[in-house]
């Protein structure tokens, strides 16, 4: 992947038009325009592979806060979501208080909660 890279870089870099070696290499012009300045800033380690994963992610409960709702749970197996919503708000939260949904969801991930047939009732 990154010979083909630099194959395309190199040919831009001998005159040909962005437009023309995208085509050839079946990528966008943008591609090829980022593959050429990631080239000019890094070399070929500019060329590798990246992760589109993001570096951070800001709205991800901390995981402080998956044990604490965790550890109530096993405590107390009959409370729901939206009472272990309330117990965190009543009591010190290691960070902000999730919602009912994201609490919920935290149960389903660690099998605390079996999921119910939808539309069964």
């Amino acid at each position: 992947m990154i010979e083909q890279r630099y194959q395309a870089v190199l040919q831009v870099s001998s005159g040909a038009s962005g437009t023309e070696v995208a085509r050839r290499f079946g990528v966008s012009r943008q591609t090829v325009h980022r593959w050429l300045s990631r080239y000019r800033d890094q070399g070929l380690d500019g060329l590798s592979d990246r992760s589109s994963r993001p570096h951070t992610s800001p709205t991800r409960i901390p995981a402080a806060v998956k044990a604490l709702i965790c550890e109530l749970r096993r405590t107390h197996p009959r409370w729901g979501a939206r009472r272990l919503v309330w117990e965190l708000a009543r009591r010190t939260c290691p960070g902000p208080v999730p919602s009912r949904a994201t609490v919920h969801r935290v149960l389903m991930r660690h099998g605390l909660v079996q999921p119910a047939p939808r539309g069964s009732q």
